[in-house]
């Protein structure tokens, strides 16, 4: 009985993800059309947290009461990972490159920074099968950075491998806070929504939207996949897998969203995959069933873990 409950959770777990995975590049997507749309990077982020805070309104006081137990490193970590700072690092360089790119360097990064940082903070030695995992994965990034983007500014790739670090962390922080999904939510919209209020009024962030000069299926376009998808939904069901199958196997399983991103730049951006970025790809997908097959004990106790301690 322990088995199958074991196994039932880690399968809800991972479909969470791979959901979380397809609004992913959706954000990749809609990161990278906000430069020649008609609304601002400060635009961007007041719908980015302003929707998520506005929804889940009625949980706040309870969020707020339950911060208090927890370890403010954690939450730190959590705010600061997923919050404005990660949305305007990932905001400038995908201007400054393109959308296959947002979605290739954030999630395929990830695994990689994610062992970097627990060996770091947390002294967690990554196994030598793990490293064997997490080598294709970095061959995939290095490869289609170095041979494929052209014309693309050095900086647009710095920025991306920037919020690819702040997503990591994140990604740690998260499954040692102990926090509920909901909870997860307002701990990252609610200061960072006063953040970017602040930046507006002390003039570091400009608004169309507010002067009146964004077009509504702009600002419904963005509210709708930033504010509710991103904002809510990947954050729900990203923290839920991470309680559920841990946070290895979660940031493995999130370098997939590259795949599927460039797969909707195609129609949405014209962006043919050349022949580099489609060996980039693969080499990334390789090594994210590779990773997921090396977390396998570790998801097995991280889904028997109490939560929040996956």
């Amino acid at each position: 009985m322990t088995g199958s409950r074991t196994t039932e959770r880690s399968a809800v777990g991972l479909g969470a993800m791979m959901l979380a995975v397809t609004v992913w590049a959706a954000y990749a997507l809609s990161i990278r059309s906000v430069a020649s749309s008609s609304l601002t990077p400060g635009d961007l982020a007041l719908l980015r947290f302003a929707v998520p805070v506005a929804l889940l309104l009625p949980w706040l006081p309870r969020t707020l009461r339950r911060c208090r137990e927890l370890p403010l490193p954690a939450l730190t970590g959590v705010a600061v990972g997923a919050g404005l700072p990660f949305l305007l690092l990932s905001e400038a360089g995908g201007a400054a490159s393109t959308a296959s790119l947002v979605g290739l360097v954030i999630p395929g990064t990830v695994p990689l920074f994610v062992s970097v940082l627990a060996f770091v903070l947390l002294r967690e030695r990554p196994g030598r099968v793990r490293l064997l995992a997490l080598a294709p994965i970095v061959a995939g990034v290095v490869v289609t950075l170095v041979l494929g983007p052209n014309g693309v500014p050095a900086a647009g790739i710095v920025l991306l491998l920037a919020a690819g670090a702040l997503w990591s962390g994140y990604t740690l922080a998260l499954g040692r806070a102990g926090l509920k999904p909901v909870e997860v939510v307002l701990v990252i919209a609610v200061p960072s929504l006063l953040a970017t209020i602040v930046a507006m009024a002390a003039g570091l962030l400009d608004t169309r939207m507010l002067r009146g000069d964004s077009t509504v299926p702009d600002i419904l376009a963005i509210a709708g996949v930033q504010g509710v998808a991103v904002g809510v939904l990947s954050t729900l069901c990203y923290s839920f897998a991470v309680r559920r199958i841990g946070s290895r196997t979660a940031s493995a399983l999130g370098a997939l969203s590259p795949v599927l991103t460039a797969v909707l730049a195609v129609p949405f951006f014209h962006e043919v995959p050349d022949a580099v970025m489609i060996a980039g790809l693969a080499l990334i997908l390789t090594g994210v069933l590779a990773a997921t097959a090396a977390s396998g004990p570790r998801r097995r106790a991280a889904a028997t873990a109490p939560a929040g301690r996956a």
